[in-house]
């Protein structure tokens, strides 16, 4: 398995800083774990370079939104930047669940569009604001309490390293 020094030490010979049986300094190979990181998390925000997307699922209790992050009522590692794709499923709990597509604003602007917020009934649009670090997930109309489950699709969370051994666990691809 691959390890982040490997990758580090190939990088730096592969650009010509180390040569074939040099080592570089506990400074540089500190610096170029670091720009390893900045470049897991820039990879992170882009759909290209996430190799697959993760349901999350909430059931919804009547609010007219919902938070998602480390720790809240989506719990993620991190919050995400983006929302592919959600649904919002009715009879869950039942044999036949029925799944709604909703669509989904892109900005803020135009969830102020909509003038009365407080309707309640099947949700059918959703706002997500990339509030750091919890973002959160407005949903319009407001869905009675335990009547319905939003479903989102989001980007795998790819994990920095945290150390210079650690095992890669990432597909051959990368």
């Amino acid at each position: 398995m691959t390890t982040p020094l490997e990758i580090i030490y190939q990088s730096l010979k592969d650009c010509g800083f180390v040569g074939d049986g040099e080592i570089p300094s506990d400074d540089n190979v500190n610096d170029a774990f670091r720009k390893l990181n900045w470049m897991m998390a820039e990879w992170r925000q882009k759909r290209g370079m996430v190799f697959h997307l993760v349901e999350k699922t909430l059931t919804m209790d009547g609010s007219q939104s919902y938070t998602i992050g480390p720790g809240q009522q989506i719990d993620m590692t991190q919050r995400p930047n983006k929302i592919d794709s959600a649904v919002i499923r009715q009879n869950f709990l039942t044999g036949s669940p029925v799944d709604f597509g909703v669509n989904i604003l892109q900005a803020f602007e135009d969830w102020q569009q909509i003038s009365v917020k407080e309707n309640s009934g099947p949700p059918s649009v959703i706002f997500y604001d990339t509030g750091w670090p919890t973002g959160r997930i407005y949903v319009w109309p407001k869905p009675q309490a335990n009547q319905y489950q939003l479903r989102i699709l989001v980007k795998a969370e790819l994990e920095s390293f945290t150390s210079l051994i650690q095992e890669v666990n990432l597909p051959p691809e990368y």
